[in-house]
């Protein structure tokens, strides 16, 4: 008989079951900004989980679910994606997220798969002008990091 799963991996085991994926949020704090991730989007669809940094929690939980939503009506998202669908008035970038992140970033995702890399992409969203950090404005890693540097 199995060992009984630990409380948290059991929310996130029903919500994937219910809804195809779950949202893990965490707080800022003086190691970083909040930041929020998907998990079950590989495991419900094939499809690389997803990772936001930076914004209040109920909205990165917010922008997260509609682009699960996106995912399981069939829309794929691959590093250097653009997408305008998912924040209103602007357009969103998936980008890389290193494999040295993965434990800092990625964890309960890890526990979930069983594995120790997991698919995964960072949605990086835009200034108020609608340019993105490291390509046309600088890069604040207080705000948000990008994990492919």
């Amino acid at each position: 008989m199995a060992p009984p799963l630990h409380p948290s991996l059991q929310k996130v085991l029903a919500n994937v079951e219910q809804f195809g994926w779950h949202v893990v949020m965490v707080p800022a704090d003086a190691e970083g900004p909040g930041f929020a991730y998907t998990i079950g989007l590989t495991a419900t669809y094939g499809h690389p989980e997803l990772l936001i940094f930076g914004l209040p929690l109920p909205t990165m939980h917010a922008v997260l679910n509609v682009a699960g939503k996106l995912v399981r009506d069939g829309q794929r998202f691959q590093v250097g994606t653009r997408s305008d669908a998912i924040l209103e008035g602007a357009e969103v970038l998936f980008g890389t997220i290193r494999d040295l992140y993965q434990d800092e970033y990625l964890g309960q995702a890890q526990r979930f798969s069983g594995q120790r890399r997991v698919a995964a992409l960072q949605l990086i969203w835009p200034n108020r002008a609608g340019q993105f950090p490291g390509l046309e404005t600088p890069v604040d890693p207080d705000i948000q990091p990008l994990l492919d540097r």
